[in-house]
């Protein structure tokens, strides 16, 4: 049962249909990322419609509000709460994905996971979709606060992973960056290894189209030449871990009878020779 939550539609039930443009939009707490979304729904073409999957670790729905309040014409905010989508609320957002795949397919999706989150297992999820022809991932958007550049760049975390499982680095709140602080945000950029598609900054929120725009054609993603790392929460690597554990728990439960009888055993078996008769 818990493989069938992971499995990607089959292929023949959406070669019909054209895969939905996908857009992952992560980065730190309060580093801008609703209001990014939001600025975007403002702008959308209002024919189109629009999904945004939304994590909250409450179920508030402040952020839900904040992207209703300025959207134009048709779209449709999903919240996944109480958990992050990498591991508490995984299986949750693995079944809106299926039920937007199967059912309302929308124009473009947009997924917002939480701000203390590891989006390695969402795009993991995505990359088993995009394979299949249901959705095509065309950028992962890391959202940088020009005030926490130093975190990002430290000691390996959420926030490095963030920044490092993007294939675009965005240094949000430009229009209050200074010198220094851009400077600091180039020399982390540059430090990537494969290097980053597209770098740039957003000011008062608002993406520029360079970051959501999709790979140039036979150009090889970011994300598809590097291993993903994974979130160390998440529930395949628990998962992975405690097999291994009882795997070695076995191991050493078998070896232990063997090695008593070996103590247990005399050091020769043969008997004593008996003295030749006259």
């Amino acid at each position: 049962v818990r493989r069938a939550c992971y499995r990607a539609p089959a292929r023949g039930c959406l070669m019909s249909s054209p895969p939905i443009p996908t857009h992952v939009i992560t980065g730190s707490l309060g580093v801008g990322k609703t209001t990014a979304i939001a600025r975007l729904f403002a702008a959308k073409p209002e024919h189109e419609r629009w999904v945004v999957i939304l994590n909250e670790f409450t179920d508030s729905g402040i952020d839900v509000l904040t992207v209703a309040g300025q959207a134009r014409g048709e779209f449709d905010v999903r919240l996944v709460p109480d958990g992050c989508l990498c591991c508490a609320s995984e299986l949750d957002f693995t079944r809106t994905l299926r039920d937007l795949v199967r059912g309302a397919r929308p124009a473009r999706l947009f997924v917002e996971p939480s701000g203390i989150g590891h989006p390695a297992a969402i795009v993991e999820t995505l990359l088993a979709h995009e394979s299949h022809g249901a959705v095509r991932l065309d950028s992962i958007v890391c959202l940088v606060d020009p005030a926490r550049v130093d975190v990002v760049a430290g000691e390996p975390g959420i926030p490095r992973d963030q920044a490092d499982v993007a294939d675009v680095l965005v240094l949000s709140k430009g229009d209050l960056a200074d010198v220094a602080q851009r400077a600091a945000f180039a020399s982390l950029a540059a430090g990537f290894f494969p290097p980053k598609r597209w770098v740039g900054e957003a000011a008062h929120g608002v993406l520029p189209p360079e970051a959501l725009a999709p790979p140039a054609p036979r150009a090889p993603s970011v994300r598809r030449v590097r291993r993903v790392p994974r979130c160390p929460r998440s529930r395949r690597c628990v998962r992975r871990r405690r097999a291994s554990a009882a795997k070695s728990q076995a191991g050493r439960s078998s070896d232990a009878p063997a090695s008593r009888a070996r103590r247990s055993s005399p050091r020769s078996s043969r008997r004593p020779r008996s003295a030749p008769s006259e």
